[in-house]
């Protein structure tokens, strides 16, 4: 078949030997040998080792322990498969014997239904996907692993983690769990992010303190949790915890006060009658959602904190509080929380005013929306990585930020205001910024200094600009990995024809233009591309080698005049990836 010989040949040139999505119930024995395979148009020196497989997305019930004769291999994915413990026992076997891929960085085999962790143990594994199966126990040293996600399966015990001192992700979401090894905080330093949603924990283990790197900690779910630890403030790099749909009485402010970087708190559908005065003392939180609890008021010590920009408190039994008030949003419910404050009280917090709200958090990030500003500074209070200032009425920004602004910022958001230019001058020094998003605004041209920022950039969003007219390919920011032009009025493509697809893009969202044709592309085995949204434009066919991108998953046409793809988009991605691969002539 055309798509195995393709296959091969990209084994044998790049090393990446690429088999998903193609239905197979079991594997070719070429792809066990293809190192050896002789393909006319691929001299002997130019066979590299095979460092990728990918054979996720079939219906394989035998994992052949052949595989095991790829040494050099860095990447294994065999998920959305029908492997059981029996499809990889003699995998196991042959593992047992000799060391398994002893280059392996990254082991996905998720949506399965395996019930024991294969390969247990792997030195060099630093990212592990075992997901949506049925496992029961991950246990074992993991020396070198980095990320571990294990959510969806019935695991009821951490005991046997242990020896992850690299451990930074954990996702343990969705499963049977009723308690916490103090060795797994213990043992695990560099934790940044631990997802214990939907499990049975009635608490938390001291030992969380000792997790001073932990960034994020969701705990949605539990039922029975209904306090937080003592030694919470000693996780000082918290800047977002999730307790919603837990058993809290009252929002636990004694144990977020030593939080400095707390930015975000949910504690939606709880059973909260009240939140203590004072929460006034969580200064830098951005976002507190206190939605479905019952909660008959709130304190007017809320608005005191001078960042809090979201207040979700929708589906309390409210008194005072009228339901007008609520359904204007935030900003309305701190402004009546501010009438309702002592004199004293709201003379002092007067007198932070603008100074305190630019003020970054500990982690860098500046949020300014919805404040109202009809103009931007240029300089602030601290070291900012990441500034919002989105939902204002900005109508001008400065020629240039501070020097010390320009040397750290990496991401600007300015989305929803009514810029119409931005200076020249404002983008170049940014040498860091990555993520730049500027949608909803009255731009008529991307700001040609963007070129300026082409080894840096790899988000971009221009969206709902509309008339906006292209002045340079895009292809000269060729760090991008996202573009979001929706509702822009294109009607072109926005990058150039003898590349319209660069390499390094991932995201392309091209929705709602009037653009009525895609140039096609001129390489596909190395394109990232994930996905394509095309949707309401005036389209009438696509390029059929789009049904050979290795990794389009999302590929979306919906609102164009071709009646005829329409149909086949309708079923999906795979579908219309199929079908444009019959266009091309492909045997499948």
């Amino acid at each position: 078949m055309a798509f195995l010989d393709r296959a091969y040949r990209r084994a044998q040139t790049e090393g990446k030997l690429i088999l998903a999505g193609r239905g197979l119930g079991e594997l070719p024995q070429e792809a066990l040998v293809v190192g050896s395979l002789v393909l006319d148009d691929v001299p002997g020196y130019a066979v590299v080792d095979l460092r990728v497989v990918d054979i996720s997305g079939n219906e394989l019930s035998y994992l052949p322990p052949q595989l095991l004769d790829y040494e050099f291999l860095k990447v294994f994915d065999a998920s959305r498969n029908a492997l059981d413990d029996a499809s990889v026992s003699d995998l196991v076997a042959a593992a047992n014997a000799r060391p398994p891929w002893p280059a392996l960085l990254r082991l996905n085999l998720a949506h399965n239904a395996l019930t024991l962790v294969p390969l247990y143990g792997s030195p060099s594994i630093r990212v592990l996907d075992v997901s949506h199966n049925a496992v029961t126990m991950v246990d074992g040293p993991w020396p070198r692993l980095v990320e571990l996600r294990a959510s969806h399966n019935r695991i009821d015990t951490l005991l046997g983690l242990s020896h992850v001192a690299c451990l930074e992700i954990l996702d343990c979401a969705h499963n049977a769990l009723a308690e916490l090894p103090d060795e797994l905080f213990e043992s695990a330093p560099s934790l940044r992010i631990v997802d214990l949603s939907h499990n049975r924990l009635t608490a938390l283990p001291e030992a969380i303190g000792s997790s001073a790197a932990l960034a994020e900690l969701h705990l949605v779910h539990n039922a029975s949790l209904s306090q937080l630890p003592r030694s919470l403030p000693s996780c000082t790099a918290l800047h977002t915890l999730d307790i919603s749909e837990c058993a809290f009485a009252e929002l636990p402010v004694h144990a977020l006060l030593g939080l400095p970087a707390l930015k975000v708190v949910r504690a939606v559908g709880n059973r909260m009658r009240s939140v203590p005065a004072s929460v006034a003392g969580l200064d830098g939180l951005v976002t507190l959602d206190l939605a479905s609890n019952e909660l008959r008021s709130l304190p007017p010590e809320l608005a005191l904190c001078s960042s809090l920009t979201h207040l979700g408190v929708e589906g309390n039994p409210f008194r005072g509080l009228r339901r007008s008030i609520v359904e204007k949003g935030s900003h309305a419910i701190l402004e009546y929380l501010r009438t309702r404050l002592p004199e004293e009280l709201l003379a002092g917090s007067a007198s932070s005013g603008l100074a305190t709200s630019l003020v970054p958090a500990g982690d860098g990030s500046l949020d300014l929306s919805s404040q109202g500003l009809d103009e931007l500074p240029a300089s602030f209070g601290g070291l900012v990585t990441s500034l919002t200032a989105d939902d204002n009425g900005l109508r001008s920004l400065p020629l240039e930020f501070a020097p010390d602004v320009c040397y750290s910022l990496e991401a600007l958001s300015l989305a929803r205001n009514k810029l119409e230019l931005v200076p020249e001058s404002l983008l170049p020094p940014l040498a860091s910024l990555s993520l730049l998003n500027l949608a909803h605004n009255g731009l008529r041209a991307p700001p040609r200094s963007l070129a300026a920022l082409a080894g840096s950039l790899t988000s971009l969003d221009l969206s709902f600009n509309r008339g906006m007219a292209l002045q340079f390919a895009l292809n000269e920011l060729y760090s991008l990995q996202r573009v979001v032009l929706s509702g822009c009025k294109l009607r072109s493509w926005p990058f150039a024809t003898d590349d319209p697809f660069p390499a390094p893009l991932v995201d392309l969202v091209l929705d709602s233009n009037a653009f009525d044709f895609i140039p096609p592309p001129t390489h596909i085995d190395d394109c990232a591309l994930s996905t394509l949204d095309v949707r309401n434009n005036e389209l009438c066919e696509l390029p059929p080698d789009l049904g050979f991108f290795p990794v389009l998953s999302a590929l979306m046409f919906d609102g164009n005049p071709s009646r005829r793809l329409m149909r086949v988009a309708l079923k999906g991605t795979s579908a219309l990836k199929k079908h444009l691969r019959l266009v091309a002539g492909a045997d499948e």
